[in-house]
């Protein structure tokens, strides 16, 4: 989901790998950048997106309907509130089933972090409680 890459490099991995569509949001500098590729089994309509986020309906070829949000967390964890915030706002206007999937920069419990700097409990603990 998170990408570095420009949109046409998406495009010659779309083509590569069969997909039918790509979305792409665009990087800032070195961070960020999102594509999301389909098949020719569903249909996509884009409902929302910004620099963390893709958000769109999916019809499948039997005709289900839900939603999927496709996310990367803020590399600023003093900014990650913001994104607990849109997310809790998109799956409360949700009537249809949705999935949320991506890179949330974040973990859940310390077992989780194999080196670096230690993560504080309580950026842990806002995410558990998303």
């Amino acid at each position: 989901m998170e990408t570095i890459s420009d949109h046409d490099h998406m495009d010659t991995l779309r083509l590569k790998f069969g997909f039918l569509g790509k979305l792409v949001v665009d990087r800032v500098g070195r961070n960020g950048g999102l594509c999301l590729f389909w098949t020719d089994k569903v249909d996509i309509s884009l409902l929302s997106y910004s620099r963390f986020h893709i958000n769109v309906r999916v019809v499948s070829s039997r005709d289900r309907v839900w939603c999927f949000i496709g996310h990367y967390g803020n590399p600023d964890s003093s900014q990650r509130h913001h994104t607990w915030t849109l997310l809790k706002r998109m799956h409360e206007n949700f009537s249809l089933r949705s999935v949320c999937g991506g890179d949330f920069n974040e973990i859940l419990c310390l077992e989780e972090k194999m080196r670096g700097v230690q993560r504080h409990s309580s950026l842990m603990d806002d995410f558990r409680e998303q």
